[in-house]
């Protein structure tokens, strides 16, 4: 429920509970010394799978700068946290990061330049 709840399309929601049916009702469970413990990798393990399988992706970058990374998700899912990370990590590995506000229905996000370039509605 707490999936559906936070807008997940109830196909990855099924394919997920699927998955981790399959898996919790083998014996690894029940001879386990921490039953809750395996449930819970259980459901990592899923989750991983679902999201890619665990792979780690490169970033690729355009032949010509710039290269365009957009962020999106749903509020408090921590795009701004992450949009921080990955231009830390991007200036140490010698790239010239540019974050860009870019939400236009949180005036406070954006800068006083910005804010004051806006067109009046």
């Amino acid at each position: 429920m707490a999936l559906l709840e936070a807008d997940v399309h109830v196909g990855v929601v099924r394919a997920l509970l699927a998955g981790v049916r399959a898996k919790a009702s083998g014996e690894e469970v029940l001879k386990s010394l921490t039953p809750g413990q395996q449930v819970v990798k259980i459901v990592r393990d899923e989750l991983a799978t679902l999201l890619g399988g665990g792979e780690a992706a490169r970033l690729q970058f355009q032949a010509k700068p710039p290269t365009v990374i957009f962020l999106v998700g749903l509020q408090g899912s921590g795009k701004t946290t992450t949009a921080a990370k990955l231009g830390l990590w991007l200036k140490k590995a010698g790239k010239f990061p540019y974050l860009v506000p870019a939400d236009v229905y949180r005036p406070a996000a954006m800068n006083s330049s910005c804010a004051s370039r806006r067109r009046p509605d």
